[in-house]
Formats: structure tokens, C-alpha cells, sequence
């Protein structure tokens, strides 16, 4: 308005325009007077009087609304997230319980705070409200209603938001989970699924229903939307929280809400509903899984199985039948039980079970059929045998019945005991088939078993039965002859007839036993299988009958009895016949044919004879063998020598099966030691003898090679025994000896070497004790050679597995039990054997290629022999002046050592060529640095302050500026060397530079610096011993009296850490103690007075000592300890340069800028990370990540670098980050990889080990869990310890043991993953007392128990 009346004021526009002003009133107020001005001046008045919303308390509550509540949700969106995996019953209550506290939070918070800012302006408020009782009461009235709407205004936006939070929440899932075809997991997109829907069968439906129905879910929906309404209901208005007390009984009033039949509520209800209806389509097409089986679903298959069961079928039909439920079964198991469908998550354990149970149902109708029927079946049988047993049993009353019963039993055999056994056959398949589908009762097999043994008890009762018939004859006849002594008779009857009966009858039971035995064996003699005929057994029978047959012709001869004479007569004839074959059945039926004689049989004959299991000897017959059968038999013959002496061969292995070496206790040790054995030798004797017999047999061809691995296992076993004693006697000698700590200690080389021998002989001894037979004992791997390893020392093997044969064998048993003796040797021998080994590859480096002659010499002396060569060929080139050819000539090694390490190798040649390549590198750059800086003398500074090694005199010595040390040539294994920095270099040159002057070493500077690792590289660097030993204030001066005893005798190297904390006045003595020891170096004396002993010096021994100062608790060193060391000031070391040669040395391309990532990573995490107790950014974090970068490496020798590294920073970090953490670090690491996308790491084996422990500990395999797990498996691989940390019932300890028996099952089952079975203790420290936990110092035996 103001611009056109500013335009208005140009007359010219004002004409252009059109527009006609008024001309300005006189009027003072500039207008007249307008008829609305007073109702308009009312109504402001009305306003001002009236309207609240503009009052301060309305601002504040505004702004306390938006600053505090603003965000404010009736549920956590966040933890219902990672609470999803729920029922939609659990869903509702979860969201209530949610509901209520949050409902309750806001009246404990925001109603007070309300009511505060409502108090604090009700001074304001008063002078509003009129004087009149009745008008301030209208107005305070309307006061508060306007506090209760917009209050409400603010509920109800605070609850509309969370209702459409769950809105957007389930719309994620909107575009269903529809699917075509067969359903597939990978289809499922989403991580979560979050609502869980239970499967159940019913028959009513005949098909799978679901739990809870669709309405239901809907409805639930509903309800949930509701209840989100109805929470925020009971919030009562502000006024009554500032006037009335809780004892007032007059009504409250709520601030008004939501109504469920708004607008906007439906709409949220009606898409919550959409996304639910496009959820469903996925469930009720994955009931097509469930198709094949729609047959359990009906009334039909169990009427089927009823009228199958009722209908009469064979026992092939049942078991055809019972199988198509079992595959039923089988294919219904191997269902998933959650199947992810987007929103839902299909729980079909109960759909699965519900089928199987009606499939064993149906099958149990089935099989239960076949139960009573067999019930019935052998109970009939069982009364059958009853009632025979019962009429044999039944006592004549007169010779009549005699007779009958005489001729029943005669007629059992050939009638009613036939037809039992066919039934009793039916019987035994009845319970064939049971046994395979039914669980017998105890009556049941009591009465299968009273049934089958049935024909074996009535037999000897028929056989009774007859005897007594002969006796109640010959009763009778005794009866009448005494009768006829009563009557005085002159003559007793004889019975003649009877006699002769008897004896005529016996030919006839002969004729009729060999007619029945010959017609019932002929029939399987010729067409049953052949292989199961034994010739011998067969001859046998028939000669057996064939003289029963001729006795039997001349009887019936004799007596002129034509018929039976014609049957004896035609059977003499077929055995006759029979007889003929003889020779061809014993060459042909020879248990000991095999193949080869098969073979050379059918060669023979001109065809292939080879028998199979079916073949008879009708088959054989029908070929004409008989004219081939002298040169069979002959082959038969000598299948016959090799079977005996195969059966000979066999029996001597199964004489040791019951031979078993006999172990005692051997006194309180717990270990078992073999005893005497003379049984075993005796044997083992004699069956040497046998078998040294065999194999000068002309038969052995074909056994030549088992008799003779049978002779090697004997002699094997015969030096076992022998070396067994030996090793047991000796170490029954020095088991005592090596028990003391107090000698182990004086002895550590000796006490170890004897432990490992220690270890050896108690595995061998468990192992030995499991199983006791002999020949099992002597089976274990490699027995003979650890026992003659153990009896005499041949080699040193290092903690790799790397083995130096020794220049001399060790025989302890010449020592004459003096171990001290023994040991020095052993010594000794190392020594000369290191030396000798420096000396061969000096010899082969000149011959071999470098590529070649790195893997073929142990891995200290490669690292020795090539600094050798290097600094003889530095020099050289200095006085050639030629040092940037030779710069050339040390990158091209460098580049084939790289070469290498990319290239397949064995991991004890991978740790060499690490070494190597660290020292090569560093080489390198000290010959760079020459170059650099022009040096043309071999005496310039900056060539002789370097670590040379040189070959004089036949031995190794190594010089640093003017100091010279001779190489101990003690061997220390093949282990990884540090990566020498500028601060290393400038290290060894004080520590080097302390030794030439008799004196310490003192490291000092802040914790990962590498002062304790320097010590122990530079002992490696020399070829010594370095024990490393971490002092505590509990230490006195005899305990390091003792320490100094073992070092100065030794000649070990010891490295002190945290030397200032031990306690001042202790210093104090330690530093006369150490002086004493220096002093006698520098005399250069052979023996020296140490504390009031004696002592052997060896000179080569030298202390070191490291200390953090700035730390609580350590002190300053006393002047007169300071003196005896020569101090460096350690500072942290440059993690780059040691990243890129820590990776160089592992074959990666890129080390330069893979390493500046690590360092940035780290930096970037201790600058943007929160602060966390256990977070760590140093050098042992980056090592940490070198060493699983490395493994990776080796794993994946074709992947990106760049994923290798961001792999493993990944899973070396992101396990110990807090979650607000894992974000930051997530940006981090994606700015540093900027396109490197890293895939998920397929686990394999070790998953599904995880998730059969899962479930066997009856827990839930969540992805969260099994991340965690795996994330914990990842640290094992490059820590050697971890701390778990969080709240309880977190699954720290879950996930410990769930891990421990994944790889224990992986090593059972011989998985890909390399891993051992584990063992693990819980221990609740709170439980026990520091010194049970960590061990203590007796201060009384100056020893360390634990």
C-alpha cells in the first residue's frame, strides 16, 4: 500500500492509471468517522481482555514443548527396531508397556514442569482476571481451557507423529512379498522381519492355517492404534495439579485427545492395513510348499488306512506303504522352520510337526494292525504246540490207545509239525517287519519268543515220547510175565513178535533216513549257490550214505524184500553218480579260490568259469569241466597251500587281539609306566620265527607283500619294546631330577629340552593306557621314531617345527645319570651345529641362486649368512666406489624375496623370507643413505655405525662403530625380526656401545616404543637367549640374586621390564649385585665369588633394563644402579615406515599407501572416537591389523589390497567400538577407501557349526549374535587375548562357549578350517584371592607358586 501511494502521488501516473483519490478530509484523525469503528474498538478491548494465546505462560509452554518434548514418541522407534522379532500379540504388548511408560514419564515430567511455568506468572495471571467472584471465575475458567487445548494441541501431535512413525515403519515393507514360482530366502531384501506368524495344519479346513488369522492381524492393528490413543487419555488438565490435593473428591478433567474415528487415524489405519494385505500374498503362496503333503490334511487318509488295515495285503504292500509316510516324513523335516516373507516371518515348526505327527499316526495304524494280527497269529501257534504237547503228553489206559498215540507221534514229524513251521515262518517275517516300524511290547516278545523256540523244545519231547512208548511195551510185557509168575504158569511169555518187529523195523528207518537226507541235501547240493558249499563236508555226507546204502542192499538182499531193495538200490545208483564228481567238487568248492585262480581255471577251460553268488553246481556240471579236471585240481591244489597259509597269516593277527600290555602306577605322579612283559616277547619271538618260516615257502607269491609288511610291523614292534625300556628307565631317572623348579631354573635349556622329551613320553604313556592291546599301543604315529628320537638326541626342533640336525648325536644314557653332563653337550653341540650349518651355506651361496638357497637353509642362519655377504659386498663396493650398482643389485633382491612370498610356499619358509625381507629392506636403505651421502671410505662414520657381520677366523663376529661381539650361535628358531626404524638403529648403537664398555642397557620412554622388543631383536641379531622378565614391587634382593646366578653362568641375556618398580632399598642391593657380576667381566675372569658362591662366569651374559618413568608407582633409580647402564630415550616409532615394510615383507604391491591409511585411520579415530578405557590406537593396534592384512593376503593372494586392509582394519576394530562409534569410524574408513565395496565373507563350515551350537544350547541364532561370535573368532586369529565387555545378559559368556564347541565340532569333523578342539575354564574371580588367581611370592622359599 505504501509503494502505490507513493506511485499515487505523480499526477501524470495517477491520470495514466485511471485511478481518482479522494481528496484529504480536514478531519484530525486524517478520516471521517465509519459506522464499525466503535464495534471494532470493542472488540479489540474483548481481545485484549480475552485472548490467551498470546500470553507469556502460552510462549512458554510453547517453548518448553519444542525445546524438551518436541521429539517426544509414545515408543522408542529405534529400540522397537532392534527388538523385532516378535509375535503380534508380543508387538501389542510390547507397544503398551511403551506407551504407559512414556504416558507416565510425560505426567512425572512435563505436567510439573507446565505447572511450574503456570506458577511462576500468577501474579501476571491475577491482574487479568476481574474483581467480581462469578467473572473471575469465568474467565480463570477460560484461562485454563485455553492451557488444556493447547496442551492438547501438543498430545495430540506427539501422539498423531508416533501413530505415523509406525506408519512409515510398516510402509518400508509396502511393496509386499509376492513371488513367482519356486520361493526363494535370497528374494527376501530385507534384513528384518519383523512380525511373526505361526503355521498350523487343520483337518476341518484340509489345508495350513495361520496363527493369527488375517482378520486377527488386522484387527490387532487396530487395536494397537487404539491403545496408542486411548494411553494418553488419563493426563489430567494443569489446573489440578496447581489447586486441588489428592484427598479432593471432586471430578478431574482430562485433557481432551485424539478420537479413534478421525480422519487421520483411519487413513493410518487404512495404509498400516494395505501394507498388511500386501504382506499376505507371500505366506498364502508358500502354503503351495505344503501341496505334496495336502494328503495328511484330510479325514481320507486315515478312513484309507483303516480299510487298508481291514482288507487282507502282504507285508511287501505294508512296508510300501509305511515308506511313502516315511518319505512323507523325511521331506517334511528337511522344511525350513522360519521362513522371512518382508513384513512377516513364517513360523512353520508348527505346519511341519503337525504333519509329521499325522504321518506317524497313519503309520501307526498301520503297523498296529500288524501287531494284533501277529498277536493272534503266534498265539495260535503257541495253542497248536499246546495241544500236541498236551495228546503226547496224555497217559494210555489200555494198548489201544497206546497204539493211537504211538501213531500219532509218528505221524507229527511228516504232518501238523510241517504246517507249524510254515507258519512259524510267517511268524518271523511278522516280526522282521515289526522290528523295522514298532517298539515291542514285554509281552510281545515274550510271546515271539515262546513261539520260535516252540520246534526246538518239542522235538526232544517227541524223542521222549517215543523212548517212552518202548518203555510202557516193554512195561507191559513185564506186567504180563509177572502176572503170569502169580499164576504159577510153567512158561512166561517171550514176545518174539515183538522182538523181531523191532528189528525189522530198524532197516526200513535207515532207508527212510538216507532216502529223505539224500533227496532233501541233493537238491541244494546242485542248485544252491556253490560258493557256500564246503567240499570236505560234502564228501563226507555222501560216503556217509553211500555205506549206509550198501549195507542197506545186502539187507534187503537177504531178506528177498524186492521193493525196499529196488529204492536202496536206485539211491546206491545217484550216489554212485554222485561220487563221480568228487574231484571236480573239491577242485571247484575250495574255500580257498580266489580271483586269480578263477582267472587261470577259466584260462584252462577256454572261457570265463568265474562263479557269482547265485551260480550252482548243476552250472558248473552243464560246461563238460570234467575232462579239464586233473589240471583244476592241481590249481585247487595250490589255492589250498596259499589259503593255509593265509589262515595261518591271520590267526598269528588275531593271536594279538587279546594281548594287552600291562601299566602300573608309577608312584604320585599320576602317570602309568609299562610293566613286564615276557607273554608278549615269547609270542613276539615265535611268530617272527613263523613268519621268516613263510616266506620261503614256493607259494607266498600272492601274500609276499603282507607277510612281509607283517614281519616289518613285528620287527617294529620288537625295537619299540627295546627302545620303550631304555627311555622308561632313563626317564624314571631324571623325572625326579627335572621336578624341581629350583633345577630348571639353575638349568633352562636342559629343563626344557627335558620337558618336551617329558610331554612326549606322558602323551605317548595316556595315549598308551586308553586301549592296551598290543598292537593298537604300537600303532601310534610315529612311536619308534620319538622313542629314538628320546633316547638319543639327534636334532634341536624349534617352537615352529623347524628341525637342525645336530653335528653330534647326544646319547644320555652315557652320561651315567649326571644330566648336568649330558646337557652341556648338548650345548656344545648346538653351538658347533649353528656354526657348521653358517658354514655349509656360506659355501652354497657362491653355488646356488639366491631365490633358491633362501629356502633351503633354517631361517637364523639365512638371516646370518646374508649380512654376511651383504656387508663384505658393501664394502667392496664403497672401496669401488660402485655403490649405486650395488643399490640396484639390493632392490632386485628385495624384489625376488617379494617375488617369493607371493608364490606358493610352507609357512616355516613364509616366516623366513618375512625376516628376511625386513632386514634386506632396512640393508637397503642404509645403502641408499651411503649413496646419498657420497661415503668413499670403509672407515667413514656413517658406514661403521651400522650392524656389520663378518667371517673371521671361521666364525661369525658382529661389529657396530667400535664395538665387537662375537655371534653366540645359540639357536633361537625361526622367528619374524623387528623392522629396524631410525630410532631402533640409534638403540642398538647405545646398547651395542654399553656392551663394549662391560655395561647395562637401559631403555626408558612411554609404553609402545619397542624398548623390550629392541632388547630381544638385537639378542636375536647376536644369537642369544634374551628371557624377558616383568619385575614387581614384590620382589627381593635373593630372588634376583637367584635371577643373576642363572644369567651369569648361562651367559643368557635378561631383559628387566618395568626395573624402577621394585622397591628402592632393593635397587640399592641389585646394584652391587649387578656390579659384582660386571666387574667379573671385565677382569675377564674364568670363576667369581657371587653372594658367597662360586660361580662358573660366562662373560657373553649382559642386563638389560626398561622403564616407563612418568607411570605411578616406579621410582627414581638410585645413582649407583644408574651407572652400571647406559640410558636411550625411546620415542613412539614411525608407524608408517614400519606398516610399509611389515607389508612389504607379506607380498603386498601397494605398501607405501596401504600403510599412511592405517596410520590416517588411527589418527582420525583418536581425534573424532569418544574416549573409551579400551580403546587403543598404538603400536599394538597396528600391528594387529599388519598381522591380519597378512593373513588375508595369504588367503586371498588375488584380491585388491585395498579390500584386504579394509577387511582387516574392519574386523580388527569395529568389534571393540561403542555403537555411536561404529558410525564415525564408518565414515572414516569410507573417506580413506573411497569405491571399495567389500563383500560379505562367506564362513562356510564355521557358520553352520555355529548355528547347530546355537541351537543345541537352545538358544537363538540371530544375525546379531552370530556376527558377534564371528567378530570374536576374528580377534582370536590376531590377539593372543581378549577382553569381552558389556552389560549382563549380553551373551558375553553365550557366545565364548557357543564358539568353543563350533570349533571343536569343525576339528571332529575334519573341516577345511584349520582348528583345534577347545578347552575352557570359567572362573568368577570375585571368587578367589588375588594370589590363587595370579600366583604370589613365597617370601620363605623365594619361589613362585601358583
Amino acid at each position: 500500500k505504501a509503494v502505490l501511494d507513493y506511485i499515487l502521488l505523480d499526477d501524470q501516473e495517477k491520470d495514466r492509471l485511471g485511478i481518482l483519490t479522494r481528496p484529504k478530509l480536514a478531519h484530525s484523525a486524517g478520516r471521517e468517522y465509519f459506522p464499525w469503528h466503535d464495534s471494532m474498538a470493542e472488540a479489540k478491548t474483548q481481545l485484549e481482555s480475552n485472548l490467551f494465546t498470546t500470553h507469556p505462560v502460552m510462549r512458554e509452554l510453547i517453548d518448553l514443548w519444542i525445546t524438551k518434548y518436541n521429539h517426544f514418541r509414545v515408543f522408542d522407534m529405534e529400540d522397537l527396531r532392534n527388538s523385532f522379532f516378535m509375535t503380534i500379540e508380543e508387538f501389542y504388548q510390547y507397544l503398551k508397556k511403551s506407551c504407559d511408560q512414556a504416558v507416565s514419564d510425560l505426567k512425572a515430567t512435563w505436567l510439573p514442569q507446565c505447572a511450574t511455568i503456570v506458577a511462576n506468572h500468577k501474579e501476571d495471571i491475577e491482574l487479568m482476571m476481574p474483581n467480581d467472584t462469578e467473572g473471575r471465575l469465568n474467565k480463570m475458567d477460560s484461562f485454563f481451557d485455553c492451557l488444556a487445548g493447547l496442551m492438547s494441541i501438543q498430545i495430540r501431535s506427539a501422539v498423531l507423529h508416533s501413530i505415523y512413525d509406525l506408519v512409515e515403519l510398516t510402509e518400508e515393507y509396502s511393496d509386499g512379498n509376492s513371488y513367482d514360482g519356486m520361493y526363494l530366502h535370497g528374494n527376501q531384501t530385507k534384513l528384518l522381519h519383523p512380525i511373526v506368524i505361526f503355521t498350523d495344519g487343520n483337518l476341518e479346513e484340509q489345508n495350513i492355517i495361520f496363527k493369527p488369522t488375517v482378520d486377527q492381524i488386522i484387527d490387532k492393528i487396530y487395536e494397537i492404534i487404539n491403545m496408542m490413543l486411548d494411553s494418553v487419555k488419563g493426563i489430567p488438565r494443569i489446573e489440578y495439579q496447581l489447586f486441588y490435593l489428592e484427598n479432593d473428591k471432586q471430578e478431574i478433567r482430562f485433557i481432551e485427545i485424539l478420537r479413534s474415528d478421525e480422519e487421520l487415524i483411519i487413513m493410518a489405519k487404512q495404509r498400516i492395513e494395505e501394507v498388511v494385505q500386501n504382506n499376505l500374498y507371500g505366506p498364502l503362496e508358500y502354503r503351495s510348499v505344503y501341496q505334496p503333503f495336502n494328503y495328511l490334511l484330510t479325514e481320507q487318509s486315515t478312513e484309507d488306512c483303516e480299510i487298508f488295515a481291514q482288507e487282507e495285503h502282504s507285508l511287501s504292500e505294508y512296508v510300501e506303504k509305511i515308506e511313502k509316510f516315511q518319505k512323507m516324513i523325511s521331506q517334511i523335516s528337511i522344511l525350513p522352520v522360519l521362513v522371512p516373507m518382508h513384513l512377516f516371518t513364517l513360523n512353520c515348526d508348527g505346519a511341519n510337526k503337525f504333519l509329521i505327527n499325522r504321518s506317524r499316526v497313519l503309520i501307526n495304524t498301520l503297523v498296529q494292525n500288524i501287531v494284533e494280527k501277529s498277536h493272534r497269529f503266534n498265539r495260535k501257534i503257541c495253542d497248536d504246540y499246546s495241544d500236541i504237547v498236551n495228546r503226547m503228553t496224555t497217559v494210555p489206559n489200555n494198548t489201544e490207545e497206546l497204539v493211537k498215540l504211538s501213531n500219532y507221534t509218528d505221524s507229527l514229524r511228516a504232518g501238523a509239525l510241517l504246517k507249524l513251521l510254515d507258519k512259524i515262518g510267517i511268524a518271523a517275517d511278522n516280526v522282521l517287519f515289526l522290528m523295522d516300524f514298532a517298539i515291542l511290547s514285554d509281552e510281545e516278545i515274550q510271546l515271539n519268543n515262546l513261539t520260535f523256540t516252540w520246534p526246538e523244545r518239542i522235538l526232544p519231547m517227541i524223542s521222549a515220547n517215543k523212548h517212552a512208548f518202548i518203555e510202557c511195551y516193554n512195561f507191559k510185557k513185564q506186567q504180563i510175565n509177572h502176572e503170569e509168575e502169580l499164576l504159577k504158569c510153567e512158561e512166561k511169555s517171550t514176545f518174539p513178535i515183538l522182538q523181531e518187529i523191532v528189528s525189522k523195523k530198524d532197516p526200513f528207518d535207515k532207508l527212510w533216513k538216507t532216502v529223505v537226507t539224500y533227496n532233501n541235501n541233493a537238491k541244494n547240493w546242485m542248485n544252491g549257490p556253490m560258493l557256500k558249499l564246503n567240499a570236505e563236508h560234502l564228501e563226507d555226507q555222501v560216503m556217509e550214505l553211500w555205506r549206509t546204502s550198501y549195507r542197506l542192499t545186502k539187507e534187503f538182499l537177504r531178506q528177498d524184500l524186492p521193493g525196499p531193495l529196488r529204492a536202496t538200490s536206485l539211491t546206491k545208483g545217484k550216489l554212485d553218480k554222485f561220487k563221480i564228481y568228487m574231484p571236480l567238487i573239491r577242485a571247484l568248492c575250495n574255500p580257498g579260490l580266489k580271483d586269480r585262480h578263477w582267472k587261470a581255471m577259466s584260462e584252462v577251460v577256454g572261457q570265463d568259469i568265474t562263479p557269482n553268488d547265485k551260480t550252482s553246481l548243476s552250472d558248473m556240471f552243464s560246461l563238460g569241466l570234467d575232462k579239464y579236471v586233473d589240471r583244476l585240481t592241481e590249481i585247487s591244489v595250490i589255492a589250498s597251500r596259499e589259503y593255509a597259509l593265509e589262515k595261518a597269516l591271520d590267526k598269528m593277527s588275531n593271536d594279538w587281539e587279546s594281548i594287552h600290555f600291562t601299566f602300573v602306577p608309577y608312584r604320585d605322579t599320576g602317570l602309568n609306566i609299562l610293566s613286564s612283559f615276557d607273554d608278549i616277547q615269547i609270542l613276539l619271538d615265535d611268530q617272527i620265527v613263523k613268519t621268516v618260516t613263510m616266506k620261503m615257502s614256493p607259494v607266498i607269491g600272492p601274500f609276499a607283500k603282507q607277510v612281509e609288511e607283517w614281519e616289518k610291523k613285528l620287527r617294529r614292534m620288537q625295537s619299540i619294546l627295546d627302545s620303550w625300556l631304555k627311555v622308561q628307565s632313563s626317564w624314571m631317572y631324571l623325572e625326579p631330577i627335572f621336578s624341581s623348579k629350583d633345577i630348571c631354573q639353575q638349568m633352562p635349556h636342559e629343563g626344557k629340552m627335558f620337558k618336551s622329551v617329558d610331554k612326549q613320553w606322558k602323551t605317548m604313556m595316556e595315549t598308551s593306557i586308553i586301549d592296551t592291546k598290543a598292537m593298537i599301543v604300537i600303532s601310534q604315529p610315529n612311536m619308534l621314531e620319538d622313542l629314538q628320537s628320546s633316547e638319543t638326541i639327534i636334532a634341536m626342533i624349534s617352537a615352529q617345527d623347524e628341525i637342525v640336525e645336530l653335528v653330534q648325536q647326544i646319547f644320555p644314557n652315557e652320561a651315567n645319570g649326571m644330566v648336568e653332563k649330558w646337557l652341556q653337550h648338548v650345548e656344545i653341540s648346538m653351538k658347533k651345529s649353528i656354526r657348521q650349518e653358517i658354514e655349509d651355506s656360506l659355501a652354497d651361496y657362491l653355488d646356488s641362486a639366491r631365490k633358491e638357497w633362501i629356502l633351503m637353509w633354517p631361517g637364523q642362519v639365512i638371516l646370518a649368512c646374508s649380512q654376511i655377504f651383504w656387508t663384505a659386498e658393501v664394502s667392496q663396493a664403497i672401496e669401488d666406489n660402485n655403490i649405486k650398482q650395488y643399490l640396484r643389485k639390493c632392490t632386485n633382491q628385495i624384489n625376488d624375496s617379494v617375488e617369493l612370498v607371493r608364490g606358493e610356499l610352507t609357512p616355516m619358509s613364509r616366516t623366513t623370507l618375512g625376516a628376511l625381507i625386513v632386514v634386506d629392506v632396512h640393508a637397503r636403505d642404509v645403502v641408499s643413505k651411503l649413496e646419498d651421502m657420497n661415503i668413499t671410505s670403509v672407515h667413514d662414520f656413517q658406514w661403521i655405525s651400522q650392524m656389520r657381520y663378518y667371517w673371521e677366523d671361521d666364525n661369525v663376529v658382529v661389529r657396530m662403530i667400535n664395538t665387537t661381539i662375537p655371534y653366540g650361535y645359540e639357536y633361537l628358531g625361526n622367528t619374524g625380526r623387528l623392522v629396524i626404524t631410525p630410532l631402533t638403529d640409534r638403540c642398538y648403537r647405545t646398547l651395542m656401545g654399553a656392551l663394549s664398555l662391560n655395561l647395562g642397557g637401559a631403555p626408558e620412554g612411554p609404553a609402545g616404543t619397542g624398548k623390550t622388543e629392541t632388547c630381544k631383536d638385537l639378542a636375536k641379531a647376536i644369537a642369544k637367549q634374551c628371557v624377558v622378565f616383568n619385575c614387581s614391587d614384590g620382589l627381593d634382593y635373593k630372588a634376583m640374586g637367584k635371577f643373576f646366578k642363572g644369567l651369569a653362568q648361562a651367559g643368557a641375556w635378561a631383559c628387566f621390564d618395568e626395573f624402577n618398580r621394585i622397591e628402592l632399598e632393593v635397587l640399592s642391593v641389585v646394584a652391587q649385585q649387578i656390579q659384582s657380576i660386571q666387574r667379573a667381566i671385565s677382569e675377564q675372569v674364568q670363576t667369581f665369588v657371587f653372594e658367597g658362591t662360586r660361580l662358573r662366569l660366562d662373560p657373553s651374559c649382559t642386563i638389560f633394563i626398561t622403564m616407563n618413568p612418568g607411570y605411578a608407582g616406579r621410582a627414581e633409580l638410585p645413582d649407583n644402579l644408574k651407572v652400571l647402564f647406559r640410558t636411550v630415550a625411546m620415542m613412539i616409532p614411525d608407524y608408517a615406515m614400519i606398516g610399509e615394510i611389515v607389508l612389504y615383507s607379506m607380498g603386498f604391491v601397494d605398501a607405501r599407501n596401504l600403510s599412511a591409511k592405517i596410520v590416517a585411520t588411527y589418527r582420525l579415530c583418536s581425534e573424532q572416537l569418544s574416549s573409551q578405557h579400551h580403546y587403543d590406537y598404538g603400536m599394538r593396534a597396528v600391528k594387529s591389523v599388519l598381522l591380519a592384512a597378512g593373513n588375508l593376503k595369504l588367503k586371498y593372494p588375488q584380491e585388491s589390497e585395498d579390500k584386504l586392509l579394509l577387511r582387516s582394519l574392519i574386523e580388527v576394530n569395529l568389534p571393540k567400538f561403542l555403537v555411536p562409534d561404529i558410525v564415525l569410524f564408518e565414515g572414516i574408513i569410507s573417506d580413506l577407501f573411497p569405491g571399495v565395496n567389500l563383500q560379505k565373507k562367506d564362513y562356510g563350515d564355521l557358520e553352520a557349526a555355529l548355528s547347530d551350537c546355537i541351537r543345541e544350547r537352545k538358544l537363538q541364532s540371530n544375525p546379531w549374535f552370530m556376527r558377534k561370535i564371528i567378530q570374536i573368532y576374528e580377534m582370536m586369529l590376531v590377539r593372543h587375548g581378549f577382553m569381552i565387555v558389556g552389560d549382563a545378559l549380553g551373551g558375553k559368556t553365550s557366545a565364548i562357549l557357543v564358539l568353543a564347541d563350533a570349533l571343536t565340532k569343525l576339528y571332529n569333523n575334519k573341516s577345511e578350517f584349520k582348528e583345534n578342539a577347545v578347552q575352557y575354564q570359567i572362573i568368577n574371580p570375585k571368587a578367589i584371592t588375588m594370589q590363587q588367581l595370579y600366583g604370589s611370592f613365597d617370601a620363605v622359599s623365594h619361589e613362585w607358586s601358583d
